[in-house]
């Protein structure tokens, strides 16, 4: 921007605005004291120029709230299947941006990165959530995988914020020696307490 010549509050400014409050997509709620409604609705009201989303939830709230405010998806799980997007290679409608859909075969590449680090290994354990849509995928090829290389995987399954330690517990009773995450919107929350655990 600054190449172009914009300065920041001259030129243009960011009001971040935060959804607060519990809200579900597909019946699975997310933690968050205002709701995606309300929030795009205020962003619609002050005609702002773009609205930028992190989540699958957000984006699908933005994309009911405006059809003709840009919304740049940040982050989002499935934006095809979800509904935000008609397409991915050409998404259409005021929606654009990123996803974290990964291919299948992600799953056996990082446990295939993950013994060439830790040779040892021989337990991994892999936390993910079962409520979320693309990590089973995932899941399903990181088990495959274990067992071409003689893996034992404990399958560290968390569905609420809840769920992490005694997830962390079963992973010290199944002597795990390293960890896989697959990310969605619940592991990317929680990420310190995984990386502390």
């Amino acid at each position: 921007m600054l190449r172009a010549g914009h300065r920041q509050s001259r030129d243009n400014s960011c009001k971040p605005h935060y959804v607060l409050q519990n809200f579900a997509l597909r019946g699975v709620r997310f933690p968050s004291i205002r709701t995606p409604t309300r929030v795009h609705a205020e962003l619609v009201r002050l005609k702002v120029d773009v609205i930028v989303t992190r989540g699958s939830a957000a984006a699908l709230v933005a994309k009911e709230a405006t059809g003709t405010i840009p919304i740049v998806m940040a982050t989002s799980g499935h934006p095809l299947r979800d509904g935000i997007v008609a397409n991915l290679d050409r998404p259409l409608g005021n929606v654009t941006g990123l996803h974290t859909m990964a291919p299948a075969e992600l799953g056996s590449r990082r446990l295939q990165l993950l013994k060439q680090a830790t040779p040892a290994s021989s337990r991994v354990g892999i936390i993910w959530n079962p409520l979320a849509d693309h990590p089973a995928l995932l899941v399903k090829d990181t088990e495959k995988a274990a067992g071409a290389m003689r893996v034992q995987l404990a399958n560290l399954k968390v569905r609420t914020p809840g769920a992490f330690e005694p997830a962390f517990e079963t992973a010290l009773m199944d002597q795990v020696d390293a960890l896989i995450v697959v990310e969605d919107y619940l592991t990317f929350t929680e990420r310190g307490r995984i990386v502390d655990f």
